[in-house]
Parts: structure tokens; C-alpha cells; sequence
């Protein structure tokens, strides 16, 4: 039966009250038509659903990416200032502080974004945190090996230049200057296991050899630059000397015992 809607209306001043009219309301004539009717809002329902669950994952994925990139960020400002304060020696632990940071800058984000990520969302950000702290060691890693070399390398031409040092101060001592080069060549053999040693060996025999021959000459020594010249220049000897430089210091000889002999 149709529902009946009733109005009350006043009209002029003596506000006399009219009739009720009744009034009927649209409704399905057929039971396929309130199926259709129903279908309508159940789909229109869905498609609402379905947006906001798009929506949602959208916001999901922002904040995942939001959090990354802010750990980045952060890792990126620390690797800065720790890579301009520990140089050389000092960042021999390069590869494990790295390593350290990152797992300090991860746990503080996954903190950050706690309320805002659904739980699935945050195995996803553990994963790409996880990406990154290997990304951060190899970083580490690359830093420690550049720096460890430029250590060594220091460590070598200090030693060198100590080992010169002590030929200038006593060039005739070839016993002492002999303990001194097999201590630097164990130091750098030890520092460097995978250097051809062989090689070094001889081309710092050799140097250490022209050492002393030119700390006699620079003392006045001619006697003994000469008799050092001869042994190596002997068939005994494994240092091959350059015919030029030994011109040269055969000349440098003739000339200071000419110059001695003239101040007798």
C-alpha cells in the first residue's frame, strides 16, 4: 500500500489550517527493479572501498619511501663528517663504524614511522634498511682500504727516509746500514703480503748501495767511495750500477783526491 506523507501549511494572517494532502513516494513497481536498485549501491559501495584501500596503500608506500630516503639522508651527512675526521690510521675500523651507523640510523627511523606503517609495510622497510646497511658497508670497506693504503704508503717513506737518514749520518757503517735494510724489508713485507718483494728488495739494495757511495764523497772520503765502487762493480756483487753513474762517480773521485792532493 503506498506510504501517505502529510504537510501542514498556514495562509494569511488568520493562519487557518488547510487540509492534509497526501503525498505518495516513488518506489520500485517490481521486484527486479529494487534488485537493480540494490546492485547499484553494493557496486557504487565497492568502488568507494576500493578507493580508499588504493588510497591507503599510496599513503603506505609514501611513507615507506619517505623514511628511506630520510635514512639515506642521515647516513649520507654522517658518512661526510666521519670520512673528513678520520683519514689514514684513523679509520682503519671504517668497515664495522659504517656498519654501526647505519643499524643506529635504521632503528631510529623504523621508531619514526612505527604508527604511520602498517605491518607490512614495515617488513618492507626492514628489507630496503637491510639493502642499505650492506650498501653501507661496502662503503665503509671501500673508505678502510683507501685509507689503509694511504697508512702503509706514509709508513714506507718514513721508513725509507729513516733507513737514507741513517746511511748519510754514517755512510761507511755497511754492517749497521745491512741490519737496518733487512729490518725494513721484514716491516714491509709483513705490511704488504701480496707485494712482489723480490723486486723491491733489489732496487733497494741498489739505492742503499748509491747511498753510500754518494755519503763518502759528500764527507771527503775518497779511499773508501773508491774501494766500494770497485766491490760493486766486481763480478761478486748481485748490484748492477749504470755505466753513466759510475762515470759520474768515478769522475767526483778522481776530482776530490786531485783537490786533497793540491792542499797538501
Amino acid at each position: 500500500m503506498p506510504r501517505m506523507l502529510f504537510f501542514r501549511s498556514q495562509v494569511g494572517p488568520a493562519k487557518v489550517n488547510l487540509p492534509v494532502m497526501p503525498h505518495v513516494a516513488s518506489v520500485p513497481k517490481t521486484a527486479h527493479e529494487g534488485k537493480g536498485l540494490w546492485d547499484g549501491l553494493a557496486a557504487l559501495g565497492a568502488s568507494l572501498a576500493a578507493n580508499v584501500l588504493r588510497q591507503e596503500k599510496a599513503r603506505q608506500a609514501g611513507f615507506m619511501e619517505e623514511a628511506y630516503i630520510t635514512a639515506r639522508a642521515q647516513m649520507a651527512q654522517w658518512t661526510a663528517d666521519y670520512e673528513r675526521d678520520h683519514q689514514g690510521g684513523n679509520a682503519l675500523d671504517a668497515q664495522a663504524a659504517y656498519e654501526t651507523q647505519w643499524q643506529k640510523i635504521s632503528l631510529g627511523i623504523r621508531e619514526q614511522y612505527a604508527q604511520k606503517l602498517a605491518a607490512d609495510t614495515q617488513v618492507q622497510l626492514a628489507r630496503r634498511l637491510e639493502l642499505g646497511r650492506i650498501r653501507a658497508m661496502e662503503r665503509g670497506a671501500a673508505w678502510q682500504a683507501l685509507q689503509t693504503r694511504i697508512w702503509q704508503s706514509g709508513l714506507d717513506e718514513k721508513s725509507l727516509a729513516l733507513l737514507y737518514a741513517d746511511i748519510a749520518d754514517d755512510p761507511a757503517n755497511t754492517a749497521f746500514h745491512e741490519v737496518r735494510l733487512r729490518d725494513v724489508l721484514d716491516g714491509l713485507r709483513l705490511r704488504h703480503p701480496d707485494r712482489d718483494m723480490n723486486a723491491q728488495e733489489m732496487r733497494l739494495r741498489q739505492n742503499v748501495a748509491e747511498a753510500q757511495i754518494d755519503g763518502l764523497l759528500d764527507r771527503g772520503d775518497a779511499d773508501g767511495a773508491q774501494a766500494m765502487l770497485q766491490r760493486l762493480a766486481s763480478g761478486t756483487s748481485t748490484i748492477l750500477l749504470s755505466p753513466d753513474k759510475t762515470h759520474v762517480w768515478q769522475k767526483r773521485i778522481d776530482d776530490l783526491r786531485l783537490k786533497q792532493w793540491q792542499c797538501l
